[in-house]
């Protein structure tokens, strides 16, 4: 303010008081006092870049980014605009240009380790899961107990059904967040696929108790206990709480309604078929047991209904072909049920 009373129209100084209303959130004026910096001296970069960071607090990316790219204009050795842009345009879904500008940063600040977790992010969008390994490597050779990365990198091995990588990048990730109770989900779901089903048990009952109301924790916790001999009821029971705890949880309700066909409570099972299929159409093997479930009640047509359906979405899928063909049989159309 002293500066600007003997010199209106300086522009470093008007930037300055510009981000200074950015950071009391007075966001109006600082883009006031941002504009009048860039009119008395377009070539200061961080005017627009502080513009930029103002934009994206009032929730209006494209002029941010327009911001960020008169900035890199100016001064293309700066991290932090490659770093903003590409965080935009992630959230915009346009990955392959945010791995481009996360690439770019790395190139001038390759030592952040955030950045390596977010280009990750963005390679993992693009289905290229070795590379997105390898930045959470990179990540863990700067960062060690980086929390983020561990458990991201987990998380990847896992979808990749890399049982037991999973398992040991897992236990690494909870020596760092011991209270994640995703984590210990997660780890339980490993732990089960690799056949280590008292220690699937643990981790599940572990992470609800961490998180009563993690309804995922819940629900794997059943269908656990749904596979084992004599403790169906208990499965049950278990579904209905992941469902008391997130009512649009679709998966819970297909699952439950195997529980029920298992029960057999073919009506209940029907009416959690109907339900998760309202919630989410494109559950495709919910169209198939409900298909199945219908069949078995000699409702052949509104089994070849669910069969076509869920074959319009997947059309080489060997179980709802076996078993519309199974129809076929039921209608005497052999010719069909050959085909």
């Amino acid at each position: 303010d002293i500066i600007l009373k003997s010199h209106p129209g300086d522009a470093e100084a008007l930037g300055a008081r510009g981000i200074v209303r950015y950071r009391q959130k007075r966001y109006d004026e600082a883009l006031v006092e941002l504009d009048a910096a860039i009119k008395a001296d377009a070539k200061i970069s961080s005017n627009y870049y502080n513009r930029g960071l103002v934009w994206e607090a009032k929730s209006e990316p494209k002029k941010a980014i327009a911001d960020y790219d008169a900035d890199l204009k100016l001064d293309p050795t700066d991290a932090d605009a490659l770093r903003n842009r590409a965080a935009i345009k992630a959230a915009a879904e346009d990955h392959a240009g945010a791995l481009a500008d996360y690439k770019a940063a790395l190139a001038i600040d390759p030592n952040d380790p955030d950045t390596w977790v977010e280009m990750a992010l963005e390679l993992s969008a693009l289905d290229r899961h070795d590379e997105e390994l390898k930045a959470y490597d990179q990540a863990l050779q700067l960062k060690p107990d980086h929390a983020w990365a561990l458990k991201d990198r987990a998380i990847t091995l896992l979808d990749m059904e890399a049982w037991d990588k999973a398992k040991a990048a897992f236990l690494a990730a909870l020596k760092v967040s011991p209270n994640d109770a995703e984590m210990h989900a997660s780890l339980g779901e490993a732990l089960e696929n690799l056949h280590e089903l008292s220690g699937a048990e643990a981790e599940y009952r572990r992470a609800v108790r961490l998180d009563s109301k993690l309804a995922r924790g819940w629900l794997d916790l059943a269908d656990l206990m749904a596979q084992q001999p004599g403790k169906l009821k208990l499965a049950i029971g278990l579904y209905d709480r992941a469902i008391q705890i997130d009512p649009k949880f679709a998966h819970a309700f297909v699952s439950r309604a195997r529980a029920y066909v298992q029960d057999e409570q073919p009506a209940k099972a029907l009416a959690d078929f109907n339900h998760a299929l309202t919630l989410d159409p494109q559950r495709h093997e919910a169209l198939i047991e409900r298909g199945l479930l219908y069949y078995r009640r000699d409702d052949d047509a509104k089994a070849l209904e669910d069969f076509n359906a869920a074959l319009a979405k997947t059309p080489k899928d060997a179980v709802a072909l076996y078993d519309r063909a199974l129809v076929w049989i039921d209608l005497h159309k052999y010719e069909r049920a050959i085909r």
